[in-house]
């Protein structure tokens, strides 16, 4: 499915005029998306196109941002074409894809919303995960809840209206 590469601008509203809802509504710039390659069945056994955005000075390197969108026929494109924003209509529903917040290396309250210790009559333990394993199988199992690095991850939102 052919789709466009944008970025984030801002949040507005719209207020629904039948109803008197009002719309959250994210805004993305979309400026010219250009055909840079193609992946062909033959060669990388799938069809798609990959499309620049954000064009640059260098030539070895001519597009800041680069992504394949998967194609039924490459052969309806031609290298260096633009994409147009004609290719959605209002009121259509698409899969919108980012890159959430960073937020560093976090602690185990904020990241995974622990609650914390008793803060008085002698404890030392205000902000600490709690017992973090057993004496078997004597280390930590996968997939503990853990400070870390919390957010700066790929998210996707399905079944976006556009507006």
């Amino acid at each position: 499915m052919l789709g466009m590469l944008g970025q984030k601008i801002g949040m507005t509203r719209l207020v629904d005029e039948e109803t008197g809802e009002v719309i959250p509504v994210t805004l993305v710039e979309l400026k010219k998306n250009t055909v840079s390659g193609f992946k062909t069945a033959e060669r990388d056994g799938y069809n798609a196109l990959v499309l620049g955005f954000e064009k640059k000075k260098s030539k070895a390197a001519p597009f800041k941002n680069l992504l394949e969108f998967k194609v039924d026929d490459v052969a309806e494109f031609s290298k260096d074409q633009e994409i147009a924003l004609s290719i959605f209509e209002e009121g259509q529903t698409v899969s919108v894809q980012g890159i959430s917040k960073g937020r560093g290396f976090q602690g185990v309250i904020k990241r995974h919303n622990f609650h914390r210790g008793p803060m008085s009559h002698g404890s030392d333990h205000h902000r600490e995960p709690g017992s973090v394993g057993t004496r078997k199988p004597r280390r930590i199992k996968l997939g503990k809840k853990l400070p870390g690095r919390m957010g700066n991850d790929k998210v996707t939102l399905q079944k976006v209206r556009i507006v």
